[in-house]
């Protein structure tokens, strides 16, 4: 786990090994799966999602965690790991993929829109 925390960590960089895998451990139980692709045995980039079933989207995938290791981006592997999410949606039969992207996040917004993704709602959240 330690070598896809590398990756994670690239992203949520506040995180420190031990809370994510502690957080870990508590999304695997709302459903939370990592995939992960190696070029050898280095991981290269990391996607953590859910198949969630709600009012207003359904049955769906949605992405929490899309991260390509800095070494390795423009590459296509952000584009292989998306595909294996669109294929994995598939295959679970859901209707949308759905996934937020921080408001800064200007070159990921591109990948997405470059993917078919549009922007559909923002997203709002309040510090407690």
């Amino acid at each position: 786990m330690q070598l896809v925390y590398n990756v994670i960590n690239q992203l949520r960089d506040k995180l420190t090994f031990d809370e994510f895998i502690d957080r870990v451990k508590l999304a695997k139980g709302t459903g939370y799966k990592l995939f992960y692709g190696l070029i050898g045995e280095k991981v290269v980039g990391v996607v953590g999602l859910r198949i969630l079933d709600d009012l207003c989207w359904g049955h769906h995938l949605y992405v929490d965690d899309l991260v390509v290791d800095e070494s390795w981006r423009n590459r296509g592997i952000g584009k292989k790991l998306m595909k294996y999410v669109e294929n994995l949606a598939y295959s679970e039969q859901c209707q949308y993929i759905r996934l937020a992207s921080g408001i800064s996040k200007t070159e990921a917004h591109k990948f997405y829109k470059s993917l078919g993704y549009q922007t559909t709602s923002f997203s709002f959240a309040l510090k407690l």
